[in-house]
């Protein structure tokens, strides 16, 4: 990505507790957010605590008792799957990656070509964009959720019609891609008209899946600062003024990483971009070593990496120390996560076509007397902006599934005739929101696995 949500944008990534509504505030988040604005510049905020990641339980608060426990590494189970981060400037899922006459220099010009193209029948069903393709499924004439990717430019435009190409909806792929199954297989379905033959590509249906996440109502915690600056201000030590821009705490990183990744191997979203961009990567192993804060040479040994605060007569940080720190420990991780590829109509998706990159990242950890993790500082720009989890086993949903759910609605779905007709009848106002049906997306991910056609 990108964007948290094309709506409430600002509050929406700044909230500490974010129950995502569509990519808005969700209920308690204003009052968080309010108790956050100060943060603190010694240990981490309010807003910026591991445990508040859902399903987080800290067991292992020094670093004695993370090496006993070995977790000096971890890593998933499982990886996430690559998927597009679909850009708005392209027309978000309305992209027409398959048709060589797609015009993507720029949104305005995009948009205006939308406008004539869409439902001419001017390219065949297998070229169409996903946004397509799930409008005729669900027998939209209007083709209200392809309209509706394409009018989200209009937003972020500039004078000359421009949008920045870093807006998408990474946030979406990351969530999808930790708590979605991978879609293995093209499958093709029966549209709304009965006879129509809809070929749905694995990046098809990732894409449809990664906007529902990024769109719908998802159940998730966002922690750490979350940076607007393209060039945030810096003090004569090279430390960021903007408590938001200096991040998530090195404290809250590591203590988050480890019993997330390590002990729990849970799913765990970065923001790798330190300043106003947004990219957002589910990360899937770690592992760590030591070095001496005060020479910076690498140690074989935690005890060769703790410096007495009191023995650092030159820590350029000394005055941003929390006031419980007796002892300071130098960190090096190097975190592996699963990274964007570019949406191609392969018939089969499988982990040889994901894309992965590493990261190293340098800082200190602030310990107590009784050697506590209780803060610690970035040593250079090179980390991570927030980070945040989903509530475990708890799918993306669009209001009209919620809606569906009121009326006691059990309909089931094969792909071998067209959807049900209730989830027709709503399917074009749940557009409007730019959320797909839950059903429909869960339908087609169960079909792509099995390899039905």
């Amino acid at each position: 990505m990108r964007v948290f949500g094309s709506r409430g944008l600002a509050l929406g990534i700044l909230s500490a507790i974010w129950v995502s509504l569509g990519g808005g505030v969700g209920a308690g988040a204003s009052s968080a957010w309010a108790r956050a604005r100060v943060l603190p510049t010694v240990e981490p905020g309010p807003n910026d605590q591991a445990t508040d990641l859902p399903g987080t339980r800290i067991q292992y608060d020094t670093l004695q008792a993370m090496e006993q426990a070995r977790l000096v590494s971890g890593m998933m189970v499982e990886a996430p799957w690559s998927g597009d981060y679909w850009p708005i400037y392209q027309g978000v899922i309305a992209r027409r990656y398959a048709d060589p006459e797609f015009p993507g220099r720029d949104w305005k010009t995009g948009f205006l070509w939308a406008k004539r193209e869409v439902g001419s029948g001017h390219c065949s069903v297998d070229q169409l964009s996903p946004a397509e393709k799930y409008d005729l499924l669900v027998g939209d004439p209007q083709y209200t959720l392809t309209r509706t990717m394409w009018s989200e430019g209009a937003r972020y435009q500039d004078h000359d019609g421009k949008v920045e190409p870093w807006m998408g909806i990474c946030e979406g792929w990351a969530g999808a891609a930790i708590a979605v199954p991978r879609p293995r297989h093209a499958v093709t379905v029966i549209a709304a008209d009965g006879k129509t033959r809809i070929p749905f590509t694995p990046d098809d249906v990732k894409a449809l899946a990664s906007l529902l996440w990024s769109r719908g109502n998802v159940e998730k915690v966002l922690i750490g600062g979350r940076c607007n600056d393209k060039n945030p201000p810096r003090d004569a030590g090279g430390r960021p003024v903007n408590p938001d821009c200096q991040d998530t705490n090195p404290a809250t990183w590591h203590l988050s990483v480890v019993h997330r990744i390590g002990a729990a191997h849970q799913g765990l979203v970065m923001d790798a971009n330190f300043d106003y961009e947004v990219w957002n990567h589910p990360i899937y192993s770690y592992i760590y070593e030591y070095y001496n804060p005060a020479t910076g040479a690498e140690t074989a040994s935690l005890a060769e990496a703790v410096v007495a605060r009191q023995a650092w007569a030159q820590d350029p940080y000394a005055r941003f120390r929390s006031p419980r720190s007796v002892s300071i420990a130098g960190i090096k991780m190097t975190v592996d996560f699963v990274s964007e590829t570019a949406a191609s109509d392969a018939k089969r998706d499988d982990p040889s076509r994901d894309f992965h990159r590493r990261a190293t990242y340098v800082y200190d950890l602030e310990l107590d007397a009784t050697g506590r993790i209780v803060g610690g500082e970035w040593h250079g720009n090179v980390h991570p902006d927030f980070l945040w989890a989903a509530v475990a086993g708890k799918p993306a949903r669009s209001q009209g599934d919620l809606y569906l759910d009121g009326t006691g609605d059990r309909s089931r779905w094969d792909g071998m005739n067209a959807v049900p007709v209730a989830w027709r009848q709503i399917a074009p106002a749940t557009s409007k929101l730019g959320q797909p049906l839950e059903r429909v997306v869960s339908a087609l991910v169960v079909l792509s696995r099995l390899g039905s056609n």
